[in-house]
């Protein structure tokens, strides 16, 4: 390791170097002349790392957020201060960012291991909407869009997992192999390979673990960037008129050579999940003579439009490559046209590609360049085109295999995560649950955005939609009396709602209490309750 060091330039401090071992021995290992301490976890960037679970780590994460839950309270200064939206971003960036950080290791844990945590982030919940602790952790849950710690935890390191094994990452690949092919091998690994290998079953990812092909990749300081030409338009595209939009591009395309170069219409299509491509590539002889070759394939299923239209860039390529002469490419979608100049493409494999052919073919001392033109326009080749993306998408076969994105898996175990806390729910309601089943009702029935009105308001609606104090635990009202109009024992939010005599301008009588809360919200009669009864506290 030392001589392996010095190699690369690298300098060692031995006193931050301990080592740790399995196995029982008296060895002792020494760098430079210094001998190392052995360990048992270790403390590396933050992450206790160690053979098995180290509950320090747990420990760790919860005192650092525990601190930061104080600054939550001041903003929200019970309910009077910042809005929702803002202490929901101030948790995220400043107590959940930690939890994401160290999820690598703690997505080995057990629910019961990460219960503090978990209290932590209910904690955190009731302070942002300023709820008692009778409220229901599913109900603010669903409110707030979280979820819960141990899904957010183990939803990371699938997207790690996957990341790493489409990078050929040779671990992974062998742990996900030996489990999916039921090699008897699997049990042999440690806990934390198996771990991960059940949390990929649970949101059903195996088919998403796909790696990349293997592509010469473009040395990186290769700054040469792709010919393309964009013509920015003096209206956008849909307030222009067709018929000038055509006649404008035929005249552009017919400035550009036809005897030393090919001219090449790609196009892509999306139907439902499936996804196609179609080239028309015409190409000149003389005297008038041409050839035309079109091309009509399907790729694979939930692709997106770029990534279809950029497959056609690349069948084109394809073919232009044994061409001696140069290519056009007229191409109608400008996110595929940029995404081949762009440093980070989302369609990195197909990218890489196309960059490679186009190296190729300038090497070969021939020209590459990409044109921009408009859709469903009448241009008669790129019509075509358009025609065969949609035969492509209708194929029975893929001729191309192409990656789910990275975003798309991540709304995979979104709906995956969704579905579990709908069959919650569900249960919860069954159970008799009033305030998950007055939840449910109007939150389906009404459309309300925090942050758009004062943080006043945005808490008078949480708590209509949250029903607390709840009505059902309001209904005896032992001993208060309402604070509008005296009534006896009526200081409950049914009351208020549906009985209390100082209100009964702003109800709709047809309707039941969830029904009349829905009313209160979708026709902003809660604002003109509040501004009526200023000097009332009503909230409780």
């Amino acid at each position: 390791m030392s001589d392996l060091c010095i190699s690369l330039g690298l300098v060692v401090n031995e006193s931050k170097t301990k080592y740790q071992s399995r196995i029982v021995s008296d060895k002792e290992f020494w760098l430079n002349g210094v001998k190392l301490e052995r360990v048992t976890i270790y403390k590396y960037l933050g992450m206790y790392i160690g053979f098995g679970k180290i509950m320090d780590q747990i420990t760790y994460v919860k005192n650092i957020c525990t601190s930061r839950l104080k600054p939550l309270r001041v903003l929200s200064n019970r309910g009077n201060g910042v809005g929702i939206p803002i202490l929901r971003s101030v948790y995220l960036a400043t107590i959940r960012s930690i939890i994401d950080y160290s999820a690598p290791v703690l997505c080995s844990f057990s629910d019961k291991d990460l219960r503090p945590l978990e209290l932590l982030q209910n904690e955190a919940m009731r302070v942002i909407l300023g709820c008692p602790r009778t409220a229901r952790i599913e109900i603010m849950r669903m409110e707030l869009n979280f979820p819960r710690v141990t899904q957010r935890i183990r939803e990371l390191a699938v997207s790690s997992i996957i990341r790493l094994i489409r990078q050929n990452d040779r671990h992974f690949k062998i742990i996900i192999n030996r489990y999916v092919k039921g090699v008897p091998g699997f049990f042999t690994l440690n806990e934390y390979s198996r771990k991960l290998c059940k949390i990929l079953n649970d949101y059903n990812v195996f088919d998403f673990c796909v790696p990349l092909p293997s592509s010469r990749l473009i040395k990186p300081w290769i700054t040469e960037k792709v010919d393309i030409s964009i013509e920015q338009l003096d209206l956008r595209k849909r307030d222009s008129n067709p018929l000038e939009l055509k006649q404008l591009f035929l005249e552009k395309i017919s400035r550009y050579p036809k005897d030393t170069a090919i001219h090449a219409y790609c196009d892509g299509s999306v139907t439902g999940c499936r996804a196609g491509l179609g080239v028309v590539i015409r190409e000149f002889f003389e005297f008038g003579y041409s050839t035309e070759e079109r091309i009509s394939k399907r790729i694979g299923d939930h692709s997106s439009s770029t990534t279809a239209e950029l497959f056609a860039i690349y069948e084109c390529l394809k073919f232009g490559i044994h061409k001696e002469k140069s290519i056009i490419c007229f191409v109608d979608s400008q996110s595929a046209l940029l995404a081949l100049n762009a440093k980070l493409p989302s369609d990195e494999e197909i990218v890489t590609k196309c960059n490679e052919y186009i190296s190729v073919i300038k090497g070969s001392g021939y020209s590459v360049k990409f044109v921009w033109i408009p859709s469903h326009c009448g241009i008669y080749f790129n019509d075509v085109a358009d025609e065969l993306a949609k035969q492509g998408c209708n194929k029975e076969s893929i001729d191309y295999a192409t990656l789910v994105s990275m975003r798309k898996i991540k709304s995979h175990m979104a709906r995956v995560r969704e579905g579990w806390n709908i069959e919650i729910a569900r249960a919860i309601m069954s159970n008799g649950s009033n305030s998950m089943s007055h939840y449910d009702y109007v939150s389906n029935n009404t459309r309300f955005t925090y942050g758009k009105s004062s943080a006043k308001y945005d808490g008078i609606v949480m708590r209509l939609k949250l029903g607390y104090k709840y009505y059902w635990e309001y209904k005896s009202g032992e001993g208060t009396p309402c604070k509008l109009c005296d009534a006896a024992n009526s200081h409950t939010l049914q009351h208020y709602i549906m009985e209390c005599s100082s209100l009964a301008e702003f109800r709709n009588l047809d309707d039941n209490f969830e029904q009349m809360v829905c009313f209160f919200i979708n026709n902003n009669l809660y604002k003109n309750i509040a501004n009526k009864f200023k000097k009332t506290d009503i909230r409780y």
